[in-house]
This record gives structure tokens, C-alpha cells and sequence, in this order.
């Protein structure tokens, strides 16, 4: 073709030869772009030859000159940073050290994932932009780097249902340790472009490894070892939280069962996990305790505090974790500074209980509390103490 041209196409194409090189490495590159660009707009198969032409031919295989190899080496730079080039692709007998541009094809043939699931899991993660989805899969391009993460967990990946298989864990488990953050989805679903979660495998082992890291397998003398499951149930605690236990590193007892494989091999100690997971104090006493502080019954304790004689609130109990009506200690302490039983102020001043009723009766103290409300006589203290200061001993 170069033969046949005549004079003025020679310098022609010598002139225009020269307005590109004489911008030096950028004007090549620029050049070089607009091929590129031109290409994307056909059908054919990328590589060199479609994408460089007759330049490509030429300093291929027609010419041998040297003085040409700066031209080469900017050639090369190029491909190697604008095409999906790995390490099985070579341009003037150069590979390159590593792949920068992936196509959808490339990653096709590497990964073995499925172009259309590619594409739709990219365009999800924001790797490729909706203007790339209509075109080809050799001509929809992403960084290598920015997909690697996603590439190498493409093809391992498992739904929520195949993840509770895998790790060996029975319903709800999966769900549990999903929703706390315990089981990592490479992928999160519930968008208009991905349906499911996808876990991985690799992430899978790694989280199955971490759970028996510091674990050996329970020998027969070891009676007192659970699974997971049955521990949390022991210690009113959730599975989440003894796992969490287990990654910190906080139970010293770890041991696996050799009949079984997974979550459900993992066993540990009820009795170590239940310090652990106990929540705070809340700082009250229990009904129980209060009638034994009072000296009284239930039935009266209740009626004092449904009467507003004695302030109650809601806790959560911190072995339990159940509500539970507790009343403040201080609250309790102030109440038994201020108000006794006749039968508990009966045996602290060593007086027959019918006797020194009927002697403070005579002095004109009733009981503090309303008969109809409170099914107990209680007395005031300082009604006492200030008409018989000899029947309250000294503390």
C-alpha cells in the first residue's frame, strides 16, 4: 500500500507524521488515543493489529530499524496502560509485569464468572458506569486493581442459605450472626441490581478459622463443655456474644468436637462465659430482697408499692436479662429509716408484740398506712420515738 502512494501523498502523510511527533511522547500518546477510539467503535476483536493498524505491521514485523524502538516502547507503555493486557498477551515480544485494565472478557476468562453476572456486579459496586453496560464485553474496561477484591470472590460466592451449609450452623443461626455483624457479605443485596447477599468462601474459612484458632479437640473427661448454642441458653446470653467472646479472645477454654465440623463443633465453658456476658448492676433490690430487709410478705410489699408507700421501677435483671420490678437501695433505705413493722419493732425492743401495740395505741399511734390498703400494721418511727423514745433501742 506505502508503494502505491505518489509524491504529495508521501509528504502528506510525512507532514501530518510530523506535526505528531514533533509534540513529542504526548502527541504520540494522543495520537495513539484516537486510534484507540476509533477501534471502539467497530466490532472487531481487540489486540495490536486491530487497534494500532499498518504502524503496528510496520514496526512488527516489517522493519528491524532501531531508531524506531523509542517509538515501540511508547506503543508499548500505551497498550500495556489502555488495553486488557495480563500476562499471557505480548506486543513487540513484551508481556506486561502486571495487568492494569481488565475487560469484562478478560475478567471472564480469568475468573470464569459469567460476562453478564460481571457486569452486573461491577456496575453494583460502582466500577462501571450505566453508559458502559450497552457495549461489548471486550470494550467495557476497569481498572484491575480497584476489582481484584470482587474478582477473586465472584465465583466462591454463596447465598445466605448456602453460608448456614457451609459453616455447619443450623437456623437461625446464619441470620443471627449475619445481622450482627458477625458474617461479612463481600456483597450486600437487597438493591434493584443484587437480590441476595453474596458471602465467600475465603471469608467464610477465615471467620471458622478465627472461631477454633485456640481450640484442640475435647477429650472424654471434659463433661462440663457445651456448644455454643447450649452455653448461651445456660448463661442467658445470645449465640453473637459468645462468639464475639471467642474472637476477643477472651475465653481461655475452647475445644472442638471430633465428630463434627463448623459452628457446631466449636464447644466451650458455660461457667467461664457467664461472668462475661453478666450485665451491670442495676442498683436495686428484688422484691424477694426487699421482704426480707422489711421482715414482711410479699403480699404487703406488693400493696406498698401499688399503694405509692414505696417507689418501685422496671430493671433489667444483669443474669437474666429479663425485666424485673426492683426497688433502689436508697429508696429502701430511706423507707426502713422512716417506717418499721409491729412485728420487726416487736422483737428489735424484745416487747410482746399484742403488748406494745396496745401500749402505743394507748398513746395515740396508729399504724402509718391505711388498714384497707396495707395488710400489715406499719409504724412511723418518728411517731414513736417521740412518744415512747425507750421501746426503739439504739441502733
Amino acid at each position: 500500500m506505502a508503494e502505491s502512494l505518489s509524491e504529495d501523498q508521501w509528504y502528506e502523510a510525512g507532514q501530518t507524521g510530523f506535526e505528531i511527533a514533533a509534540r513529542g511522547e504526548e502527541g504520540i500518546h494522543s495520537y495513539l488515543d484516537h486510534m484507540q477510539h476509533t477501534f471502539a467503535g467497530t466490532r472487531h476483536a481487540w489486540g495490536p493489529r486491530q487497534i494500532y493498524g499498518r504502524l503496528y505491521e510496520w514496526l512488527a514485523h516489517e522493519t528491524e530499524d532501531t531508531a524506531y524502538d523509542p517509538l515501540r516502547k511508547i506503543m508499548t507503555k500505551h497498550a500495556f496502560n489502555t488495553l486488557p493486557m495480563g500476562s499471557e498477551d505480548e506486543i513487540f515480544g513484551q508481556r506486561p509485569s502486571r495487568r492494569i485494565l481488565h475487560s469484562i472478557h478478560s475478567a471472564h476468562l480469568e475468573t470464569g464468572a459469567h460476562p453478564k453476572r460481571l457486569k452486573k456486579v461491577l456496575h453494583a459496586v460502582g466500577l462501571i458506569g450505566e453508559d458502559q453496560l450497552h457495549k461489548s464485553d471486550e470494550r467495557v474496561l476497569f481498572h484491575a486493581d480497584d476489582a481484584k477484591f470482587y474478582l477473586d470472590r465472584i465465583e466462591e460466592s454463596m447465598s445466605l442459605n448456602q453460608t448456614r451449609a457451609y459453616i455447619n450452623a443450623p437456623r437461625p443461626v446464619d441470620r443471627v450472626l449475619f445481622e450482627a455483624g458477625l458474617l461479612k457479605p463481600w456483597l450486600h443485596g437487597g438493591t434493584g441490581v443484587l437480590k441476595d447477599h453474596a458471602f465467600a468462601k475465603r471469608d467464610l474459612d477465615e471467620f471458622l478459622s478465627a472461631l477454633t484458632a485456640s481450640a484442640v479437640p475435647a477429650t472424654g473427661a471434659e463433661t462440663n463443655l457445651v456448644p455454643i448454642l447450649r452455653a448461651a441458653k445456660m448463661a442467658n446470653c445470645s449465640t453473637p456474644e459468645i462468639v464475639q467472646l471467642i474472637l476477643d479472645g477472651r475465653l481461655d477454654t475452647i475445644r472442638t468436637d471430633p465428630e463434627l465440623t463448623g459452628f457446631l463443633s466449636v464447644l466451650v465453658d458455660p461457667d467461664e462465659v457467664k461472668p462475661l456476658v453478666r450485665r451491670d448492676d442495676h442498683g436495686g433490690y428484688s422484691l424477694r430482697e426487699v421482704e426480707q430487709k422489711l421482715k414482711t410478705s410479699t403480699r404487703v410489699v406488693k400493696a406498698l408499692i401499688n399503694h405509692h408507700h414505696l417507689e418501685a421501677v422496671t430493671a433489667v435483671n444483669p443474669i437474666n436479662r429479663c425485666p424485673q420490678t426492683i426497688v433502689k437501695r436508697d429508696i429502701l433505705d430511706s423507707f426502713m429509716e422512716r417506717f418499721e413493722t409491729a412485728s420487726s419493732l416487736s422483737r428489735r425492743s424484745g416487747t410482746h408484740l399484742q403488748t406494745m401495740m396496745k401500749r402505743l395505741q394507748g398513746l395515740g399511734v396508729d399504724a402509718a398506712f391505711p388498714k384497707d390498703q396495707i395488710p400489715a400494721t406499719i409504724y412511723a418511727l418518728d411517731q414513736v420515738r417521740s412518744v415512747d423514745p425507750d421501746l426503739l433501742p439504739n441502733p
